[in-house]
């Protein structure tokens, strides 16, 4: 250990000699023979023994989080969750995770691949891999242990809701592909739609084999291309997207940073797929990065109409560069600029407010742009759509029963309940199945009032051991018989907006999450506004006209 300590203290040394002559070297040279020895000092004489590794990575991490968030530190072990954002593939099961009650659950299945082919159910509880208890473990931890190498296998010990006993499975790993898009279709006569969730490899050439395939099969006027949720990826696909419709030699989107090296400027490559299709594009608040040069970039080409709500506000580039041991390191190298010469980023991460917080950049503080045909746009917080539609926000209730599990939990007692359902076009919430819902939630430990529901908890507890429960103990239960009530009088009041999310949850146990996206169709208020436009040419022209 000392001699490790030796070689790595020399090899600074002699960095120093070679760097002090520029004060920004010598300063890093000095810091690092500061950490070096103090990393020495606490491995030498600390009371207990230390992870060496583990303390390592938890100072690269703090060190990394005072950047930005999309600087980080990839370990050997986190390669394959780069591989997967890069190419959609990954080697694993084939299932999505969340964690209810300290256990992850099954939240959705890959259709067709291992965990789906074996039996798994959304909804099932994972009680131990290989052996291992997952009680209090992490996503990140379950994920690292259920991906590997494709052909290996799994031993899985499961609990199904419903079901007294667990039971145990092996479930073989295999190389999985998540495609950039779940579907594409017709959702009006002549008007056709392409949901895509990533910019994975090849998702330029899916998006183009998806439109090809829409004009086989019908009379193509109109195409809504939808990014919502899409938080966005390879940057030179997103400039691929843009050429489909985009003649070539058009500038998309130039990256500038502190190394020239960082400093580039992408244009389309070839002749435009169609480069009159009329062309919708939807965004919301989770549309960042890529999917934010592709809005941007046709947005202020003219190209196409912009319709949801102001997008996320990510302008920064990063590359991936080797370090020791395999692992490599994700750096902000740079900002883009789309071709207005705007740059969207809406947080300012060079600098903090007095609380030491990172803050978006003021709307005061943005500038004016122009368009193509000179519409004014401004930069710094995100893609404003050119049509307003639909609401990102949710009802308080909503959120609460998305984020208690209590929408999930009755989707999954209502497919062991019924075995089959209408398809997703055609299945909707009866008033029967709502009323249902209600009585499930009324039920069950599903909290509103987080803060309201804790505190009466607590009062409970405080009564016990004072032993004035049993004098409490009316007026406790007509609190809680009052938030009960409160409680489904919020359901009755957002109906609606439940009712669709339930909808949507239980398609999606029948027919995964194509049929999700199918169902959401049927009443999205952006897709119905982009069909709307896309119908009347006046209306579509109208957009791109300089308002005086």
């Amino acid at each position: 250990m000392r001699k490790i300590y030796l070689t790595l203290g020399l090899s600074i040394s002699l960095c120093t000699g070679a760097l002090a002559q520029n004060d920004s070297y010598f300063e890093v040279s000095k810091n690092l023979d500061i950490f070096t020895n103090l990393y020495k000092q606490i491995d030498l004489n600390y009371v207990d023994e230390i992870e060496p590794g583990k303390l390592m990575e938890t100072g690269i991490d703090a060190m990394l989080r005072t950047l930005d968030p999309y600087t980080v530190y990839i370990t050997e072990g986190d390669i394959e969750d780069y591989r997967f954002m890069t190419t959609g593939e990954y080697g694993g099961i084939g299932a999505v995770f969340h964690i209810q009650d300290e256990l992850p659950v099954i939240s959705m299945l890959h259709q067709g691949f291992s965990a789906d082919k074996a039996g798994l159910l959304p909804g099932d509880r994972i009680l131990s891999i290989n052996g291992r208890p997952t009680r209090g473990k992490g996503i990140d931890e379950v994920s690292e242990v259920l991906q590997g190498q494709p052909g290996s296998k799994v031993q899985l010990s499961v609990q199904r809701p419903g079901q007294a006993t667990p039971f145990s499975l092996e479930v073989s790993r295999e190389k999985v592909k998540v495609e950039n898009i779940p579907w594409s279709g017709y959702v009006a006569e002549g008007i056709g739609y392409v949901k895509l969730d990533g910019f994975t490899q090849n998702a330029a050439s899916e998006v183009q084999a998806a439109i090809s395939e829409l004009k086989k099969s019908g009379s193509l006027r109109g195409l809504i291309l939808d990014l919502r949720g899409n938080g966005g990826g390879l940057l030179l696909e997103a400039v691929k997207i843009c050429n489909l419709f985009v003649d070539k030699d058009k500038l998309i989107v130039s990256t500038r940073g502190k190394l020239s090296t960082s400093n580039a400027t992408y244009k389309t490559m070839a002749a435009a797929y169609d480069k009159d299709l009329p062309l919708a594009v939807l965004i919301d608040p989770r549309s960042a990065s890529a999917s934010e040069i592709v809005s941007g970039a046709l947005q202020d080409l003219d190209r196409a109409v912009i319709i949801g709500q102001r997008s996320f506000g990510k302008g920064l580039v990063q590359n991936v560069f080797p370090v020791s041991y395999n692992a490599q390191v994700k750096v902000t190298t740079a900002k883009y600029y789309i071709p207005s010469g705007r740059c969207i980023q809406a947080i300012d991460y060079a600098h903090k407010d007095e609380d030491g917080v990172f803050t978006r950049i003021p709307d005061s503080l943005t500038s004016l742009f122009r368009t193509e045909k000179g519409r004014p746009v401004r930069d710094g917080g995100g893609i404003s759509p050119d049509i307003e539609a639909g609401t990102a926000v949710l009802s308080a209730a909503t959120r609460a029963l998305l984020r208690n599990f209590a929408i999930f939990d009755y989707a999954t007692s209502f497919k062991q309940q019924n075995a089959s359902i209408s398809s997703p076009e055609t299945f909707q919430m009866s008033a029967g199945v709502f009323e249902d819902f209600r009585q499930f939630v009324g039920k069950g430990d599903y909290s509103f009032a987080n803060r309201t529901e804790e505190l009466l908890k607590e009062m409970e507890k405080e009564a016990e051991s004072e032993d004035i429960r049993e004098t409490l103990d009316p007026a406790i239960q007509s609190i809680r018989s009052s938030l009960e009530e409160r409680k489904l009088r919020e359901i009755d009041l957002n109906r609606e907006e439940i009712s669709r999310a339930l909808r949507l949850e239980i398609v999606a146990r029948y027919h995964y999450d194509k049929g999700r996206v199918i169902s959401a169709l049927s009443d999205d208020p952006d897709v119905l506004k982009a069909v709307q436009v896309l119908n009347d040419p006046v209306a579509y022209q109208r957009v791109f006209a300089l308002q005086p």
